[in-house]
């Protein structure tokens, strides 16, 4: 197997063994709040009057936002600068819970010197 490969699967591992390590309220609140930030992305979804592509926006940016959720902590800055192009889809929804992902990571993220 090529190396990129081996390196996936260690990578993934390791996310398993960390989640089972992880106490089950830690998961639970993961797991509802990645729930609920991809159900307010598909809000504007069942709107009859959206074209097709319309829908296919909507249904990436709801997915990205949601993937943000559990990015959050292993990758604060990336994940900062992964939100960018939910801010620049038209879908409000997905925007909306951004706020929730940005200020838990704003915490995380540790400032580089002090005053």
């Amino acid at each position: 197997m090529s190396p990129l490969v081996e390196k996936a699967r260690a990578a993934a591992a390791q996310e398993a063994r960390a989640v089972r390590a992880a106490p089950r309220q830690v998961v639970a609140g993961e797991l509802a709040a990645f729930l609920v930030v991809l159900g307010i992305g598909f809000v504007p979804s069942p709107a009859s009057l959206l074209p097709s592509s319309h829908f296919a926006v909507t249904a990436a940016t709801a997915c990205w936002s949601a993937l943000l959720v559990p990015a959050r902590r292993r990758w604060p800055v990336v994940t900062l600068l992964a939100t960018a192009p939910v801010f620049a889809s038209d879908n409000i929804w997905a925007a909306a819970t951004l706020p929730f992902v940005t200020f838990s990571v704003a915490r995380r993220i540790t400032p580089a010197r002090r005053l």
